[in-house]
C-alpha cells in the first residue's frame, strides 16, 4: 500500500527513509527571548518583604480556578527531503493535542479535547504544488488501515539556524492556536471571569497575536513549571539572577509580582515565583524544584496600565498552592512543581495520542 513518503515522490520530491537514529523534538518550551524583566515590583500597595508568605485558602472562598488547560505533541521523524540546495532535511510527522479539564466541587473531567495530526515539510518545496502534495497526503493517509486525518505544514529553513529547532517552533506554534482558539471561545462563552479563572500550564509570552487576543487571556494565568534561571531581573547594582532568587524562596512563600514586558507585541504581564513544596523532601532535589512562575495579564495590557494589586496576587497564590499535586519523588521526576488538575489533563491528552507503531504505519 502506497504511504506518505511514495506520495511525496510521486509529487517530484526526493525522500528517504528515517534513520536507526533519528532527530528528536522535545516538548519542553522555555521562556521567550525578547522580554525584559524590571526589578521593581509590579503590585499595589508595594510588598514590605521579599517574600510574602502564601496562607491556606479559607474555607468559605470559593475556588478560583474552574478550567485547567494544557497541550501536548508527539513527534516521530518521518525521514529526510534532499532540497534544491542537495541538503538532506528532516521530515516530522507530530501529532497535536489541547484539552481543558472542569473541576466542579470535588470532581474533576475532561470539558474539551481537540487534536491534529501535522506533516512538516521544509519550507524550500513550496515552489512545488503545495496544494496538490497536501491532498496527497491526506488522501494517502486517510485510506490506510489506520484512517488517519494528516494536515500538511511547512517549517522555515535559515542558513543559520538548526532546521529541527525551527521545526520545533512551528509545531509549538500549532499547538498554540489550537490554545488559542479554545480559550476565545471560553470568553466568548463566558465560561471564565474574574472569579472563575482559567490555568495554562505554561507562558503566556509564546502566543501569537496577544495584542488582538488579549481579552480573551485577560481571565486566564500562566503556570510554568520551567523557566530560565540566567534570565536578569533589573540591571545595574541591584539586578539579580532569576536562579539565585528563586532558590532563597522558603516553602509557602512567593515573591512580589514584577512586570515583564514582551516586546514583539508590546505588552506587559505581571509574573511572580512561588515554591509549592521544600526541596529538603528529597535529598535530590534541585535548590528551584518546587518553585513556579505564575503569570497575569493586569486589568490594562497595553503598557500603561496599573500595577497588580496584592490582595488579587495573594488570592491566585492560595488557591494555585491548593492544587499540588499529591505526588512523590517516585512517581514523577517533576512532582514538585506539578498542579494536580493540569497533571491530570495532560495524561488525558497523551492517552488519546497514536503509538509510534500506528503513525509509522501510514510512512
Amino acid at each position: 500500500m502506497t504511504g506518505i513518503l511514495d506520495a511525496l515522490r510521486d509529487s517530484g520530491l526526493t525522500c528517504y527513509s528515517p534513520s536507526s537514529s533519528p532527530p528528536t523534538i522535545l516538548e519542553n518550551e522555555e521562556e521567550a527571548s525578547d522580554i525584559k524583566l524590571d526589578y521593581q515590583p509590579f503590585e499595589r500597595p508595594k510588598p514590605k518583604d521579599s517574600q510574602i508568605a502564601v496562607q491556606d485558602a479559607l474555607p468559605e472562598d470559593p475556588s478560583l480556578f474552574n478550567y485547567f488547560m494544557d497541550g501536548s505533541m508527539r513527534t516521530i521523524n518521518a525521514g529526510y527531503v534532499r532540497d534544491p540546495k542537495e541538503r538532506f532535511l528532516p521530515i516530522f510527522l507530530a501529532q497535536v493535542g489541547v484539552g481543558a479539564t472542569k473541576l466542579d466541587g470535588k470532581r474533576i473531567g475532561v470539558e474539551d479535547f481537540t487534536s491534529k495530526n501535522i506533516l512538516f515539510l521544509p519550507d524550500a518545496f513550496r515552489k512545488y504544488d503545495e496544494h496538490t502534495m497536501r491532498a496527497r497526503v491526506a488522501d494517502v493517509a486517510h485510506s490506510s488501515s489506520q484512517k488517519l486525518d494528516v494536515d500538511l505544514k511547512c517549517y522555515s529553513v535559515e542558513l543559520d539556524t538548526e532546521p529541527i529547532d525551527e521545526a520545533r517552533k512551528q509545531i509549538l506554534a500549532e499547538m498554540h492556536k489550537l490554545e488559542t482558539d479554545l480559550i476565545k471561545s471560553y470568553a466568548k462563552s463566558n465560561k471564565v471571569s474574574r472569579d472563575c479563572l482559567l490555568i495554562i500550564d505554561g507562558s503566556l509570552q509564546f502566543y501569537e497575536n496577544l495584542e488582538h487576543d488579549k481579552e480573551a487571556f485577560h481571565n486566564v494565568v500562566g503556570v510554568s513549571k520551567s523557566f530560565k534561571l540566567n534570565r536578569q531581573i533589573g540591571s545595574g547594582t541591584r539586578s539579580r539572577r532569576v536562579g539565585t532568587y528563586v532558590a532563597e524562596l522558603r516553602p509557602r512563600h512567593r515573591t512580589p509580582a514584577h512586570k515583564i514586558h514582551i516586546q514583539r507585541v508590546n505588552l506587559t504581564v505581571g509574573a511572580w515565583y512561588m515554591r509549592l513544596r521544600s526541596p529538603t523532601q528529597n535529598s535530590d532535589s534541585f535548590s528551584t524544584d518546587g518553585v513556579v512562575k505564575i503569570e497575569l495579564f493586569p486589568d490594562d495590557a497595553t503598557g500603561t496600565e496599573p500595577a497588580l494589586d496584592t490582595n488579587r496576587c495573594n488570592r491566585i497564590s492560595r488557591h494555585i498552592l491548593a492544587l499540588r499535586h499529591p505526588a512523590t519523588p517516585s512517581t514523577d521526576s517533576r512532582w514538585a512543581s506539578h498542579l494536580y488538575p493540569i497533571y491530570l489533563t495532560e495524561r488525558y491528552i497523551k492517552s488519546r495520542f497514536r503509538s509510534d507503531i500506528t503513525m509509522n504505519a501510514i510512512l
